[in-house]
């Protein structure tokens, strides 16, 4: 069975009209839960001014990306790094109990630098991100909890492809080129 295929379809086809209306009030009430941590964490004294440091640093300045209760934004790709961080900092964030996985803290951030970067509507940002929650629980549940007993955590592994099924359709690729970017995570 071509599974990976199967992904891609499903979130070339997904419309954000086709989304009930209960799934898109569930996805505004995570992402309000995503700020509320993330801008909880900027506060904390003790990792959150170092790691922005580093950030900073390897961002090399300033950029439009949106970091979560801070004037100065980053550059796209490392609001989303900054973003992710700050959500998982104190570990309150949403969490799906079947794959074990911090979604709100891998899709995201993603989610939110590609739509800026792209100009994407809030329905765009609501379809993608209902994308990439959808398959990464998928994926963290096809992991089960013993990832953890092998050394894995399932958030980092099922994450990295719901937030890139996220990024790509924010970016409208065809299921042919979401295909491509799952592989490129393989």
């Amino acid at each position: 069975m071509d599974f990976t295929g199967e992904i891609a379809r499903f979130v070339e086809n997904l419309n954000f009209s086709d989304i009930p209306v209960e799934v898109i009030e569930r996805a505004k009430h995570c992402f309000l839960d995503f700020i509320s941590v993330a801008a909880m964490a900027a506060e904390e004294k003790d990792s959150t001014p170092p790691i922005r440091k580093a950030i900073q640093t390897l961002a090399g300045g300033p950029g439009p990306g949106t970091v979560i209760a801070h004037k100065e934004g980053l550059p796209f790709q490392y609001a989303a790094l900054f973003n992710g961080t700050l959500a998982h900092t104190l570990d309150f964030d949403d969490t799906n109990f079947r794959g074990s996985l911090h979604l709100g803290a891998s899709v995201l951030p993603a989610t939110l630098a590609m739509c800026e970067y792209r100009g994407g509507s809030g329905q765009d940002f609501l379809a993608a991100m209902v994308a990439g929650y959808e398959v990464a629980c998928r994926i963290g549940e096809a992991l089960g909890l013993t990832a953890y007993d092998r050394g894995f955590h399932p958030t980092a592994i099922a994450g990295v492809f719901g937030a890139t099924v996220a990024g790509a359709k924010v970016l409208g690729f065809n299921s042919s080129k979401i295909e491509s970017a799952i592989g490129l995570n393989i």
